[in-house]
Parts: structure tokens; C-alpha cells; sequence
């Protein structure tokens, strides 16, 4: 057991509250809270505190929900254990309040976890809102960030609350852990100069449907509701919508079957994801350098892929190596074969030309006749009528004929023989296949060298160890503790807004300058970077220690993430180039009677031309 001591003394309504708890103190309400079990008096009979369960091993629930803290502090934690821990605190809540009893001031920080059963308590009972006959007891106090539309901005001092208003505080928290941190009502887009309570009471949850019609988006690098299944992405969606809020009983159930239906990652054990997704969604931010899950089976300094995957790589490779270029010279080429004329040479004709003389013989005659008889008019008409016919009876040249035809017939040929070469050849199908093979050789190079990669990423590291001592010092200092010359505190609805963009440490202040986030204005964010220098000249580089251990971590995560997908590239680009190889060659068979024809039939044309 252990005490809690007020610093002065408590009002009479604060002691009419704790002695009415310690009334209805039951082993269910002892499991899941911190209760208050005795009273504690002063010499004077004064109350000055209460008795309560002493929290062994647990952790603020923020130490899961915060993915910061969860993957330092608990870093063998994945997916399932968050939705177990969501799970347990959704029953935790219905059973507070089938016992009459609204929390009120939920929060993350009031919530304690077991890291090794991920069982819930409650503390700060005292605050909870009990009801004794017709006396209430209100909580009087709430988290911005917690408290339901409806009550932003609104004095909470004698307020009645609701298991209703209880309802989207879990709801918030549940999203928490399963996103990654990122609250509900954090977005990109028209939130403008809102803070959180505003933006809380007058704008739609960041992650649904009705946001893009206000054209808010999720923040980068954040998941969807996609990555959870629609009977849980719909529990969200009532929950924030400002209607009848599901009751935590209402999550209990399909918590737990999401929980069951998650499947492997075959890139990363550590990834366990829903299988109504189209691929593992930690993978996708992996590409983008966000890391939220380690895989314990590997430590930072171990080979990325497996013997055996190694081996079938070098295996592929030599494979691939041993590929004969694609070869563009056809079977064969009309210049080849040796094809005999199917037509004869032309000869000149003897009648026509004999017809044409005798033709020419009357002409002179009958011209003679007609001069010597002195009919000058009948010679013009002689003449030009002599001369016409003399011209239809003149023999053509079939010689020319014949070669104009032949050249005709040679000239389509070789059309035909180019479209059926460069079908044969087709590049488009090489090119395809050329750039499926360079993609197969660069995976296949990261595969096998990943060793060496591995080495190389360590001795950069190396090389910036005193950057990432800095950052990694840094990013001991928590937003929550900052100590900012002209501003007090920083609220906790803008920690919790620099939270749901990744920004939760001094290390990650400089991410400021890239981005614009809902409440942060000139005075916080020129604040914010001012204690990061502060803290900065404060560091001391020490050369002898070795690499921050979460930054190889990270590097090796995200090393392992590019091999992985390497190895599933490999596979996958491997049997595409085999199926392309075996089409292309198909086809190519498939085309090579054509080809064969046309270059025979060229050949003919070209011999027939030649034998004119």
C-alpha cells in the first residue's frame, strides 16, 4: 500500500468524496484502480490523505501510446500487444462505469499499464465523479486533448459529466496506440491558427470522410483507417462524429477479433498488420524512414537475409548472368537464299513489228501517190491521219513493262519483309525485358551486398558520430519537460499536436522548419528552437563512445526493410523475366513463318527483277 498526502488540507466536499470511496471500495474497482482503501488522519484527527494499492510495475499509458517512448522503453511491444492494452482499458472503463462511476479527467498520463500482461489501473480516483443519493461529486478537471466536443472551452467546475463524454476520451486513446501517437483531430489543412480545443469543437476527425469536404488530410507519414478493419474504422467514426458515442463495452469485442485476425509480415516478423490491407502498412512507412516496429529475432550487427536466401540470390544471379543476349539477327534473310526466277525473260514480239513496217510501206505509198497527183489538202489529212495510226500500231517496249511490274511486285515484298522483321525483332518486348533485368540485377546486388552495405551505413554513421550523439542527446529531452524563456509551459494540446506530426523531442524540433503545425506560431516555434540551441551547447562529444544504440537500431531497421524488400523484389522480378522470356520466345517462333515467307518471297522478287 501507499499513501497520498495532500499538500493542504481538503476541503469538506473533497472529504465526503474520499470517505464515500473508501465506501464503495470492492475487489472489482481494487483490480483495475488504484482505490482509495483507508483514510489517513493527523494527530489532531485531521484528514490529511488516503491508503491505496501500491502500483508495482506499471507504466503511464503514454509509455505505449507514444511511440518514442514505447519503441526506448519496451521495444519487443508490436501491434497486438497495443490492441491487447486498448482492449483491457475499454474494459477497465465499462466496468467503472457499470459501477456508477464516470472518470471524467481521462487522460494518458492517469492510466497505468502492466508491460508484461497489459493489464489497466486507474489512478487519481479522487478525482473520478461519484454520486452519493442526490450529492454529485464532480471531477472539475479535464485534459483538453481528451474532453469531448461539447465541453471545449467550457468551465469544468461543477460539471456534470456523462459516460457519454467518457466514451470519446477512449476513443482518442484507443486511436493513440493503434496510430502511432497521432491524435484523432490533428490534421493538414484549414485548422488555420486553431489549437486543439478549438480545433477539437469545430472541425471534423482529421482521418474521416467528412474531413476532406472541410480539405483537411492526415498528416504525412501517418496510417489510415484502411490499416485497421471497417468494424473498428467505423467504431471511429462514431465515436467522432457528435453522435451517440459507442459505449467501451462496444469496443471489447472487436478489439479482440482484429487482434486475432492479424498476420505476419513475410519481409518483418515484427509486423504484424490486418489482412483486409492490400500489403503491410509498416513496411510502407519503412520507405519513407518511419520505423515503429523492431524486429528483436535480429540484432544490428546480424546479416539482414537468411542463408538460405543468400544463397538463392548467388543462385539467381549466375543465372541471370548466364543469359545469352537477345539476339537481333533473324533465322533468316532474303541475301541468303538462292531462289530460282519464276518468270522467264521478256522476248520482242516479230508481228507487231511486221505490222508496224507495212504499216510505214502504205504510209510512203499512198503519201507518193498523193503528191504526184497534185491533192495537196488529201496529203495534210494523209499525213495526219498516217501519222496517228503509225503511232497506236508502233510496238510498246514490253521489256520496261515487265521490269516496271517487277519492281512493283519486289518493292511490296520488301515492305512486307521489313514489318515482318521488325515484328520478329520486336523491341518493344527486348526493351521490357532489358529493363526487367537491370531492375533484377540492381535487387539482386543489394541482396548480396548486404553485408558490405551494412558496413558502409556503419562507417557513415561513423563518420557523423558527433551529429548523431548531438540528436541523440537531444532527443532525451522531452516537449513535456521543455523550459522555454517567455512562454511558462507548452499546453498539453499542442504537445500533443506536435506529437501527431513526429514531433515529440528536442531532437525533432528542426522538423519546424519544414513544416506548419496548428498552434505553433512565430513565439512557440522560435521558442521551441531556442531551447534546442540551449541544449545543443550544453552537449559534449565524446569520440569513445560508441553509436547511439536506438540510432543503429533505427539505421539497421531500415537497412533490413530495403533487403527484405529487395529479397521479395528478386522473387517477384525473377518469375516475371522467366515468363517474359518464355512469351518472347513464343512469339518469336510463332513470327518466324511469316518472316521466312516474306524473306523467300523477296528473294524471288529480286530474281525475278534480275531476269527480266
Amino acid at each position: 500500500m501507499v499513501a497520498k498526502l495532500y499538500s493542504r488540507p481538503p476541503t469538506q466536499d473533497r472529504i465526503d468524496k474520499l470517505r464515500l470511496l473508501v465506501r464503495l471500495n470492492e475487489p472489482k474497482l481494487l483490480d483495475i484502480a488504484a482505490w482509495p482503501t483507508d483514510l489517513i488522519f493527523d494527530k489532531s484527527r485531521q484528514l490529511v490523505g488516503f491508503l491505496m494499492p501500491a502500483l508495482q510495475s506499471h507504466v503511464p499509458f503514454t509509455e505505449f501510446s507514444n511511440p518514442r517512448d514505447r519503441k526506448r522503453n519496451h521495444s519487443t511491444c508490436g501491434w497486438d500487444f497495443l490492441i491487447h492494452i486498448t482492449r483491457n482499458l475499454a474494459i477497465a472503463m465499462q466496468t467503472m462505469h457499470d459501477a456508477g462511476i464516470v472518470i471524467g479527467d481521462v487522460n494518458d498520463l492517469n492510466i497505468f499499464v502492466d508491460p508484461k500482461t497489459g493489464r489497466i489501473r486507474f489512478i487519481d480516483v479522487d478525482s473520478f465523479q461519484v454520486q452519493d443519493g442526490n450529492q454529485l461529486f464532480t471531477t472539475g478537471v479535464g485534459v483538453p486533448m481528451y474532453l469531448a466536443p461539447e465541453l471545449q472551452c467550457l468551465p469544468l467546475e461543477n460539471l456534470k459529466r456523462t459516460p457519454n463524454h467518457d466514451s470519446f476520451a477512449l476513443g482518442v486513446l484507443i486511436f493513440q496506440a493503434l496510430m502511432m501517437g497521432r491524435h484523432p483531430y490533428v490534421g493538414v489543412g484549414k485548422a488555420g491558427d486553431r489549437e486543439l480545443p478549438e480545433i477539437i469543437r469545430d472541425l471534423p476527425f482529421a482521418y474521416g470522410d467528412e474531413a476532406r469536404k472541410f480539405g483537411i488530410n492526415r498528416p504525412q507519414n501517418t496510417l489510415n483507417l484502411k490499416a485497421l478493419n471497417d468494424e473498428l474504422a467505423m467504431l471511429f467514426t462514431r465515436t467522432f462524429s457528435r453522435n451517440m458515442r459507442p459505449s467501451p463495452s462496444e469496443w471489447v469485442e472487436p478489439l479482440g477479433r482484429f487482434k486475432a485476425s492479424l498476420i505476419r509480415c513475410n519481409a518483418n516478423s515484427a509486423h504484424k498488420f490486418s489482412p483486409t490491407s492490400s500489403s503491410c502498412p509498416w513496411c510502407h512507412l519503412e520507405q519513407h524512414g518511419v520505423v515503429m516496429f523492431f524486429d528483436v529475432k535480429t540484432s544490428a550487427i546480424d546479416a539482414v537475409a537468411s542463408g538460405s536466401n543468400l544463397n538463392g540470390s548467388i543462385q539467381i544471379k549466375a543465372w541471370l548472368d548466364s543469359l545469352p543476349e537477345i539476339g537481333l539477327k533473324p533465322p533468316v534473310e532474303p541475301e541468303s537464299i538462292t531462289a530460282a526466277p519464276t518468270e522467264g525473260r521478256v522476248k520482242k514480239p516479230i508481228f507487231p513489228l511486221i505490222i508496224f513496217v507495212l504499216a510505214w510501206v502504205i504510209f510512203i505509198i499512198v503519201s507518193v501517190s498523193l503528191v504526184f497527183s497534185g491533192n495537196i489538202s488529201s496529203v495534210f489529212w494523209d499525213l495526219v491521219i498516217g501519222g496517228f495510226l503509225l503511232h497506236k500500231v508502233k510496238p510498246k517496249d514490253q521489256k520496261n513493262i515487265e521490269r516496271e511490274k517487277r519492281q512493283l511486285t519486289m518493292q511490296k515484298a520488301e515492305s512486307n519483309w521489313s514489318l515482318q522483321l521488325k515484328a520478329w525483332i520486336d523491341e518493344d518486348s527486348i526493351n521490357r525485358i532489358r529493363k526487367q533485368r537491370n531492375a533484377l540485377t540492381h535487387q539482386l546486388s543489394i541482396v548480396i551486398s548486404q553485408e558490405s552495405n551494412w558496413r558502409k551505413i556503419l562507417s557513415d554513421m561513423e563518420s557523423q558520430k558527433r551529429s548523431l550523439q548531438l540528436e541523440d542527446y537531444l532527443d532525451d529531452f522531452d516537449i513535456v519537460t521543455a523550459s522555454i524563456q517567455g512562454i511558462v509551459k507548452i499546453p498539453r494540446p499542442v504537445i500533443a499536436t506536435l506529437a501527431s506530426f513526429g514531433i515529440t523531442s528536442a531532437s525533432d524540433v528542426a522538423t519546424l522548419n519544414h513544416m506548419k503545425v496548428p498552434g505553433v506560431g512565430p513565439v512557440r516555434k522560435s521558442g521551441l528552437e531556442a531551447w534546442r540551441k540551449n541544449l545543443s551547447r550544453r552537449f559534449v562529444f565524446n569520440p569513445n563512445l560508441a553509436l547511439p544504440a536506438e540510432v543503429v537500431r533505427n539505421a539497421h531497421a531500415k537497412h533490413k526493410h530495403k533487403v527484405n524488400h529487395a529479397e521479395q523484389q528478386v522473387r517477384s522480378l525473377r518469375s516475371s523475366l522467366q515468363l517474359a522470356l518464355v512469351q518472347f520466345e513464343k512469339q518469336r517462333q510463332m513470327r518466324e513463318p511469316l518472316l521466312r515467307l516474306a524473306a523467300n518471297e523477296l528473294a524471288v522478287a529480286r530474281a525475278n527483277l534480275a531476269n527480266v
